[in-house]
C-alpha cells in the first residue's frame, strides 16, 4: 500500500462526507421529480383506482417510473466513469482503472437510495382517494 502522507486521512474523510451529501442531494431530486409526477397525474391515478386498480399497481407505476430514471442516470454515470478512467490513465502516471467491485457496489448503493426516494411518492400515489382526485379537476 502506498504512503498517503500526513493529511491523507482528512482528505479521505472530506471526500466521504462530500459523497454522502451528494447522495442525499440526488435522493431529494428524485423525490421532487416523482412528487411532481404524482401531483400532476393525480386525476389519472384516481381514475385507475376508481376503475379497480389495486394500490400495488399504482405503487408499481410510480416506482417503475422513478427507478427507470435512476437506472438511466446510473448507466450514464457508469459509462462516463469508464471513459474518464481510461482518459485519466493515459494522461497521468500511476492512475489505475477503477475496481469493478467498487463500481458495482456504488451503483447498487445509488439504486437503493433511488428506491428509498421513490417509495414516499409511490405510497402517496397509492393512497389517492379517487373521488377527491376526480373532483379536483
Amino acid at each position: 500500500m502506498a504512503h498517503r502522507g500526513p493529511g491523507a486521512s482528512s482528505i479521505w474523510r472530506r471526500t466521504a462526507q462530500s459523497s454522502r451529501g451528494s447522495c442525499r442531494s440526488w435522493q431529494w431530486r428524485i423525490y421532487g421529480v416523482l412528487a411532481a409526477f404524482v401531483t400532476q397525474h393525480a386525476s389519472e391515478i384516481g381514475i385507475r383506482l376508481a376503475l379497480g386498480a389495486q394500490t400495488a399497481d399504482v405503487m408499481h407505476l410510480v416506482l417503475r417510473r422513478g427507478m427507470g430514471l435512476a437506472l438511466v442516470g446510473v448507466l450514464l454515470g457508469l459509462m462516463t466513469a469508464w471513459v474518464m478512467t481510461r482518459l485519466m490513465k493515459t494522461l497521468l502516471f500511476g492512475v489505475g482503472v477503477a475496481d469493478p467491485m467498487i463500481v458495482t457496489v456504488i451503483a447498487l448503493m445509488l439504486l437503493c437510495v433511488a428506491l428509498a426516494a421513490c417509495w414516499i411518492p409511490a405510497r402517496r400515489a397509492a393512497r389517492v382517494d379517487p373521488l377527491v382526485a376526480l373532483r379536483h379537476d
